[in-house]
């Protein structure tokens, strides 16, 4: 059985968290610091996560605008999860994540963290609550068509 890997991209760190190979939890993994070049980023994702494979998806979390709407962040993300599916072989798909990276700072703070030990967290938190969401909406869209 495979796994799903999840990814809240940032500019400067990419939170990562996976799947169990059931896909019924999901477990915070690291937040991968970004290289200068996208290939170096995609090189340390698959140095630093292998010995989780196989995975059957990529989930990167998409940042849409409160509208609903994709502003830059969104297009960005996009790009790095078609280049880390290419790059890995494994189909990619984008999950809205409007506020997860404040829901996860929200947890974090009623965690009694400072801020810099926040930071350290949040995004590692941010991908864990967009793997979450999307199992659970899988959970529930299999039990309706059952």
């Amino acid at each position: 059985m495979s796994r799903i890997i999840c990814f809240d991209y940032g500019r400067a760190r990419i939170g990562v968290a996976y799947s169990d190979p059931r896909k019924i939890l999901a477990t915070a993994f690291e937040a991968i610091p970004c290289k200068k070049k996208r290939e170096a980023t995609y090189e340390e994702i698959k140095k630093k996560i292998s010995h989780l494979a196989p995975f059957e998806l990529i989930l990167v979390g998409l940042p849409l605008l409160l509208s609903g709407a994709e502003g830059e962040m969104a297009l960005e993300a996009k790009k790095f999860g078609e280049g880390l599916a290419k790059f890995l072989s494994v189909p990619c798909v984008f999950w809205d994540e409007r506020l997860s990276s404040s829901q996860a700072d929200r947890i974090l703070r009623e965690g009694d963290l400072n801020r810099k030990k926040r930071a350290l967290f949040s995004d590692t938190m941010a991908a864990t609550l967009i793997l979450r969401n999307y199992l659970d909406f899988q959970a529930i869209a299999e039990k309706k068509l059952s």
